[in-house]
């Protein structure tokens, strides 16, 4: 049950719904983020058992040597190494509210990720999702190339 609840929340990085539309967009801040970027690490609250955890390590380690998401100028982003195949979407910046807005073309909704900080070439992004009755914030840190 628990390892369900694992890939629950690596899929939430895939596809968290949320119905919420975005507000202005930044320039500046678009310029920011347009790039490729890794990722550089990986936290969240959900409580493991030494098994788990060691499941979890061995994720985040093929993650970082697999995972890219290149956002480019024209709003439209792809994103490597979760799914077996490369996603494609559009993205957009909720500058006012620092949020980040990401809708892959072959799944319904969007993924909402708040930018917690930007700067150095590093983002460090924080999804909310709810599995079960609890509440996970997982936090990533990418670093652009």
């Amino acid at each position: 049950m628990k390892f369900v609840k694992l890939s629950i929340i690596l899929l939430s990085i895939i596809s968290l719904t949320n119905s919420k539309s975005c507000g202005s967009k930044s320039k500046t801040l678009n310029n920011e983020i347009v790039g490729t970027w890794t990722l550089l690490t990986y936290e969240d609250n959900m409580e493991r058992d030494e098994q788990e955890q060691d499941g979890l390590h061995k994720q985040i380690l093929d993650l970082k040597e697999n995972f890219s998401l290149t956002f480019k100028k024209d709003n439209t982003f792809e994103r490597n190494g979760f799914a077996y195949q490369t996603e494609y979407g559009t993205w957009e910046v909720d500058e006012y509210n620092m949020l980040l807005y990401l809708r892959p073309n072959d799944l319904e909704g969007e993924d909402m990720l708040t930018i917690q900080d930007l700067k150095n070439k590093r983002m460090t992004l924080v999804i909310n999702s709810k599995v079960d009755t609890s509440q996970i914030i997982t936090k990533l840190t990418l670093q652009k190339q």
